[in-house]
């Protein structure tokens, strides 16, 4: 009688275990994609912009500079108007401004590998163009 208390004991504590272990596998798998979503998804040199804060929805800039000066008009209805992160990883600051034209300056973001993964409420789904800095920096 001993014997069977004693196995049936090892045979619920191992079940157990084996629930906790379950349990804790579930957390860290639902865990590891929050985690994995705020890392921008840009080709290196490029300057992408996102949708949504945090780079997520659709990425609808993905711009390679060809130098200092480059200009870019964020295209279409779904584009401009729509900007919410922003990572630069080029070689130049970029600036962001509130018309197709190249006016109505909004913010600078410094060269290499600088982001906004939101642009807040002042400059979030405003920016409907950008130009390349001569310069990696944002201030003169």
């Amino acid at each position: 009688m001993f014997g069977i208390k004693s196995k049936a004991k090892r045979r619920l504590t191992q079940v157990a275990a084996l629930g906790f272990a379950a349990s804790a596998a579930v957390v860290t798998l639902s865990a590891a994609p929050a985690q994995a979503a705020g890392a921008p998804n840009c080709p290196n040199g490029n300057i992408c912009m996102w949708e949504d804060t945090n780079y997520q929805g659709d990425r609808w800039v993905n711009w390679k500079p060809d130098g200092p000066n480059d200009k870019h008009n964020i295209d279409g209805w779904d584009g401009d108007n729509e900007i919410s992160s922003v990572w630069n990883d080029s070689n130049y600051a970029v600036i962001l401004y509130g018309n197709d034209d190249y006016t109505d300056y909004l913010l600078c973001i410094p060269a290499q590998s600088s982001a906004r993964a939101s642009l807040g409420s002042g400059w979030n789904d405003e920016a409907e163009s950008a130009k390349t800095r001569t310069v990696d920096h944002c201030y003169n």
